[in-house]
């Protein structure tokens, strides 16, 4: 997020008029209110339209083009060099007929060097984890994800550790009138060219009438990387406890290898595996039931499927043009983890065909640059050849492009 270089607009707010009163800015362009507290605005407006032919992609559907537009505005007041406070609102706005969502986005205060062993950080906030397999603020989703709760950091000279426990947002990390709990622990040993990572995670559904999923996910993660060379990646977690009526023990895993190829070229090969369930009557569900992932991230920029019952074999390859823009495409090969099990449908209407397990390949290409310093553009365009799993399934076409602008 950007500093915002001066405070304007077309008239006066009696918000702005109160900050002109009591704050200076220095040449940075951050507002110095009076006393030590700092207060930086930023804010960002995003533009992007995506269309799909045919959609869901069956034989017969229609195209469907959908456009959002998203703004967010926010204010980050340091107090001191120990405190802080961060507000971050958020609108957005479709094109399809869906109602516009207003939202507080995020709103946390930090204190830093809590009895000089710790940081705590109280509110509503977003989280990240390692390759955001599991915790995710899944940016590229029109709302994103946020937590409500509690979190405190402890970074030492050879470890980090966090522990927290927040309730997921409704109608954003999860939706609208599920109401769960999360808690965990992630520990880390940081290296300049290894890290390794563990963590051991929980999940309440505390809704009345809701599902019951009450489990625990535990899991590692290791990361190897040569300077200018090859990089690995690999991580694996573990459920159990109640899916419902059911004994939770589904498991994902992935694996990731990458190198350069010449200065402004790299190439790179990744496997994601999350288990399935076949047997729905043996008392046990063997499907891994994903967290707060972000699926564009991990299976393909369609967006197409969950993280469970699912095998994603991935080849991939990244082009730098010049120091503003990049090219990237990448090749899947999508299959059923347990033929038997539940497809794993992302958005809706799609149908499995009993015995099949091929899913089908997606191809995406992607070009990604400045147009200026502080506008972004996005364009990107991918073919879904659909496979056997699907039931009269058809071959979709998708493309998108995006524009945001950072202040």
């Amino acid at each position: 997020m950007l500093a915002c270089s001066r405070i304007r607009g077309p008239k006066e707010t009696m918000l702005t008029s109160l900050l002109l009163a009591l704050a200076t800015q220095d040449p940075q362009g951050t507002v110095v209110v009076k006393g030590d507290t700092q207060i930086t605005l930023g804010g960002e407006l995003r533009f992007r339209t995506e269309t799909r032919d045919p959609s869901p992609a069956v034989m017969g559907a229609d195209a469907d083009t959908a456009s959002h537009g998203r703004f967010r505005l926010s204010a980050n007041a340091a107090l001191n060099e120990h405190v802080r406070g961060f507000l971050q609102l958020q609108e957005v706005v479709f094109t399809d007929g869906t109602a516009s969502v207003s939202m507080v986005r995020q709103a946390f205060g930090e204190l830093t060097g809590v009895a000089d062993m710790a940081d705590l950080q109280v509110g509503r906030f977003e989280m990240s984890y390692g390759d955001e397999l599991l915790i995710s603020p899944a940016d590229w989703g029109p709302t994103g994800k946020s937590f409500d709760g509690i979190r405190v950091r402890r970074k030492d000279d050879w470890y980090w550790a966090d522990v927290f426990y927040v309730q997921p947002v409704e109608g954003q990390a999860v939706l609208a009138g599920v109401d769960q709990s999360f808690g965990g622990i992630y520990f880390g040993i940081p290296r300049d060219d290894w890290s390794v990572e563990a963590y051991a995670l929980v999940r309440d559904d505390r809704s009345d009438g809701g599902t019951g999923t009450d489990d625990m996910t535990f899991g590692g993660r290791f990361r190897w990387a040569q300077k200018d060379g090859v990089a690995l990646r690999v991580e694996a977690a573990q459920q159990s406890g109640d899916h419902g009526a059911l004994d939770a023990g589904g498991m994902v895993a992935t694996g990731d290898i990458g190198t350069p190829v010449g200065e402004d070229f790299n190439v790179g090969l990744n496997v994601l595996y999350a288990t399935g369930d076949d047997d729905a009557a043996d008392g046990n569900d063997d499907a891994f039931k994903p967290l707060f992932e972000s699926p564009h991230k991990i299976l393909g920029y369609q967006d197409l499927f969950r993280l469970t019952n699912v095998l994603d074999t991935q080849i991939y390859a990244g082009y730098r043009i010049n120091g503003n823009w990049r090219l990237y495409g990448a090749f899947h090969l999508l299959s059923l983890a347990e033929d038997n099990g539940v497809l794993p449908d992302l958005k809706g209407g799609l149908v499995g065909a009993a015995g099949e397990s091929n899913l089908g390949m997606e191809v995406d290409l992607t070009l990604r640059g400045k147009v200026f310093e502080e506008a972004d553009l996005w364009l990107g365009v991918s073919e879904f050849l659909a496979g056997d799993a699907i039931a009269n399934g058809d071959d979709q076409l998708w493309a998108f492009v995006q524009l945001m602008l950072g202040f």
